[in-house]
């Protein structure tokens, strides 16, 4: 371990640690917290700022880097998030007629591809895009049991479906016919 003394940061990157969502951004379980500028993920148990002090006193990224947008960030939490955890969440895993329940919303959700009906890496990757995107899914609380077993029963609104697949079946036409 270094010895040497930490540099003394910027008073603009000591602002945005302690303002700056971006710059306050934790792994969902609370133990890590994600470099804005790299969108590296640091172990921080006890909290975010005396890692990222010391980390940014070694690195000082801001000499060749700029931040990431928050909308990013929360999209590299999110797939942290969904690569560790999606084989244990139930509730993370509702598609039914091809669009997907997002356990923080109800909302049913068309566009989160699968192949075969089953989970890939692009299914994680569209699953991190609309959660990163969802205010209610920063919290980390699911809806209620209840909630989501009423919506599981009842699937999504058959206008919705219909809309769907007529949006689906446009783009594949679209598609085969663009040179």
């Amino acid at each position: 371990m270094s010895t040497s003394k930490p540099i003394r940061l910027p008073d603009w990157v000591l602002l945005a640690l302690e303002k700056d969502p971006a710059f306050r951004l934790n792994t969902m379980d609370g133990r890590g917290w994600i470099d804005p500028y790299t969108g590296e993920i640091l172990s921080a148990p006890f909290g975010h700022f005396d890692v990222a002090l010391r980390h940014f006193s070694a690195t000082k990224p801001w000499l060749t880097l700029k931040p990431k947008p928050l909308k990013d960030l929360l999209h590299q939490r999110w797939l942290h998030y969904l690569t560790n955890h999606l084989n244990f969440i139930d509730q993370l895993r509702i598609f039914r007629q091809g669009l997907w329940l997002n356990p923080y919303t109800g909302q049913w959700l068309s566009g989160i591809r699968r192949d075969n009906n089953r989970i890939t890496s692009d299914t994680i990757d569209d699953l991190a895009r609309a959660l990163g995107k969802c205010e209610q899914a920063q919290t980390g609380k699911l809806l209620d049991k209840f909630e989501l077993d009423a919506l599981t029963t009842t699937g999504p609104d058959p206008a919705v479906v219909a809309m769907d697949q007529q949006t689906s079946a446009f783009t594949k036409l679209k598609t085969a016919s663009d040179f």
